[in-house]
């Protein structure tokens, strides 16, 4: 190598140290820039200039584009259906004898029908129940697709302690079946599926129908009918009210799947065509108010439509509430776990003016629409934010913030990482006097990286087992009988016996060295930033709600680097009994048991937040958890708990 190259590659190595340098000096402002564009996008999201109109990728659906046979006369066989399901009711019919009446009726229309009995184990009992379905054959095809239209027994209507029965639903369900097997140009088979109680009738015969086990779970095997093909799109009926004025949209599946947005979009187009509107979930205009008052002169400043921004908030939170802890926002949303697009259409109860004639031409022609593709659904997008019916926010708009936190915290942790490898001494020559300041030299440290991942590896440790001891039969027991003081103290003996064993530990058995806790926060970050990283791409809910959750309360931790003690750790050691305290109880607020507890404590403003309420909530992600096999509370206490624990031992252990 050449002088002349030596001396511009010498040039370049300065100048990215230089980079380097100012890059590090300035990380702190920079990461409260990440900070401040990170929530600032999230408050962000909901306003329009962010989302696009929504349009049909796939050209083989064309929607809305074919002439529907559903007639009056359909209507009122729905009519007479209906009259005989409220006679099964009202005499409180056991879940075989209502099977073997939709089977029969399958029957006498002459599609091939049969039930199938399950059984659920569960830690609090079993629990069992029958399924109903027909087999439409295609007449024009061997069968190798299939698309299945669904009911339940029980609407998602008053989530509470009494649901509302999906009558109409399963009469529309029949009167369907009635209606398509006249017609001739099905070139998929038509499954009519009649299911238990609200998901798990559903869920045990997809888990039958797919040939997958689960433990737990015994189904009476397909057989006869045998299964047809593979499952392309499905559609839920959940029609729980006497007549309807908005179709409501439902689309999110277990652990945050969403369908391709082809068959959303198709059902807003058709929706449109037939005179019924369409919302997200049950969300009526007529509900919304202008917002607060006082936000309406910033909205003034940004020209913004304050009530509208508040309707896209509310959907975009609804729509979090049910991704981020993977509760299927209906029946459909059993069906993502196997590649099926499948959403739920929910009429909203109301005293008109649409009823069972507007549904089944909506129905009717969305299944026409599905009825044309040559393939999967695959075209449109995966990953999107609904802000509106017509209108979403592209991955690419919405994902953004969440990493830009993830990065602020790990650049966090690395900048720490650096700090705890190094130290300041003062250094002087023998020619300096002894009232000359000696010079500042940095020398390399040995990091306590073997004792730091021990306190980690106890803190996941410590997660596993709080995982354990939810799955118990006696702390079902308790949620169950809305015992929440002694569930919440159960829950969180092992934490706190972790807590003790490190007090214990570093100031009575072995001092740990002083830069313990800096480099646990260091690790912990770095931590962090990746979980909410990784995460975002699967599920940006629970991404975005660790990050909110998390990220500034385990930044703000205090810990003490310089060595000796320099000007400013002496001002941030003399803070200190102001300081751990008050981060003690940012992080345990921010733990599941304290999220618990502050739920709890709002009751007091919110009367519909009752111990009733909140351990309803609980019993629902346990036996989501147990049944549905969703991610959320392995996450929160294998992932999320251990990565709060390690803020709470970087509080507690020697400053």
């Amino acid at each position: 190598m050449s002088a002349k190259e030596l001396a511009s590659h010498r040039k370049r190595i300065e100048r990215r140290t230089r980079i380097i340098s100012k890059v590090i000096d300035r990380l702190v402002p920079l990461r409260v820039l990440l900070f401040l564009v990170g929530f600032g996008w999230l408050l962000l999201l909901p306003w329009d200039g962010l989302s696009r109109r929504t349009w049909i990728d796939e050209n083989a659906l064309q929607p809305g584009q074919v002439n529907v046979d559903w007639s009056w006369a359909d209507v009122r066989f729905a009519d007479i259906k209906l009259g005989l399901l409220e006679d099964l009711w009202r005499r409180n019919a056991s879940s075989a004898e209502r099977a073997e009446f939709i089977s029969s009726q399958f029957r006498e229309l002459g599609i091939a029908s049969a039930t199938q009995q399950y059984t659920f184990s569960t830690p609090t009992g079993d629990f069992a129940g029958v399924n109903a379905y027909g087999t439409f054959r295609s007449p024009r095809t061997s069968g190798a697709e299939a698309i299945v239209i669904v009911a339940s027994w029980i609407s998602r209507e008053d989530e509470g302690q009494k649901r509302q029965p999906n009558l109409r639903g399963i009469a529309t369900v029949l009167s369907l079946a009635n209606n398509l097997r006249r017609q001739s140009v099905w070139a998929k088979d038509l499954i009519f599926l009649v299911s238990d109680s609200y998901l798990d009738g559903a869920h045990a015969w997809l888990s039958e129908y797919h040939g997958s086990s689960q433990k737990g779970l015994v189904a009476q095997p397909l057989n006869d009918p045998e299964p047809a093909g593979v499952i392309w799109t499905a559609l839920v009926i959940d029609y729980p009210g006497h007549s309807f004025s908005h179709l409501g949209l439902f689309f999110e599946g277990t652990n945050g799947r969403l369908p391709n947005q082809d068959l959303s979009n198709s059902l807003s187009v058709i929706s449109r065509n037939m005179g019924v509107p369409l919302v997200l979930y049950d969300h009526k205009d007529d509900q919304i108010h202008r917002g607060p008052a006082i936000l309406q002169p910033l909205a003034d400043l940004f020209d913004i439509n304050l009530p509208d921004y508040v309707r896209r908030v509310r959907n975009i939170g609804r729509h979090v509430s049910y991704q981020a802890i993977g509760e299927p926002s209906g029946v459909h949303g059993l069906f993502h776990r196997y590649r099926i697009d499948a959403i739920t259409l929910y009429t909203v109860p109301a005293t008109g003016p649409h009823g069972f004639h507007s549904l089944g031409r909506v129905i009717e022609s969305l299944l026409r629409t599905t009825n044309n593709l040559l393939e999967r659904l695959h075209a449109s997008f995966f990953f999107y934010l609904f802000t509106a019916p017509s209108e979403f926010a592209e991955f690419a708009r919405y994902l953004p913030p969440v990493i830009i936190l993830g990065l602020a915290a790990s650049f966090g942790g690395l900048h720490l990482y650096v700090q705890t490898g190094w130290i300041q001494h003062e250094e002087r020559s023998e020619k300096d006097d002894e009232d000359d300041e000696g010079k500042l030299v940095w020398h390399m440290r040995d990091r306590p990286v073997l004792e730091v991942l021990c306190i980690m590896g106890a803190t996941h440790l410590v997660g596993i087992a709080t995982l354990a001891i939810v799955h118990q039969a006696w702390f079902w027991a308790l949620v169950q009988e809305a015992d929440l003081s002694l569930a919440i103290g159960i829950v969180s003996v092992p934490s706190v016996l972790l807590l003790l064993a490190v007090g214990v530990y570093s100031f009575a058995i072995r001092p740990l060295p002083p830069t313990t806790p800096a480099l646990l926060k260091a690790l912990n970050l770095c931590c962090l930033g990746v979980v909410i990283s990784v995460i975002a791409v699967a599920n940006f809910s629970l991404s975005v709600t660790i990050a909110v959750l998390a990220t500034v309360p385990l930044c703000l931790v205090p810990v003490r680097l310089d060595q000796p003690i320099t000007e400013n750790v002496s001002k941030l050691v003399k803070l200190q009994p102001v300081l751990r305290p008050a981060a003690v109880a940012f992080v345990l607020l921010i733990s599941p048991m304290g999220l618990l507890q502050c739920a709890r404590s709002l009751g007091a403003l919110y009367p519909t937040l009752t111990d009733v309420a909140i351990s309803g909530w609980l019993r629902r992600i346990l036996w989501e958890a147990v049944i549905l096999k969703t991610w959320f509370v392995p996450i929160t206490c294998a992932v999320y708990l251990p990565l709060v624990l390690q803020g709470l031992v970087v509080c507690l252990l020697p400053f």
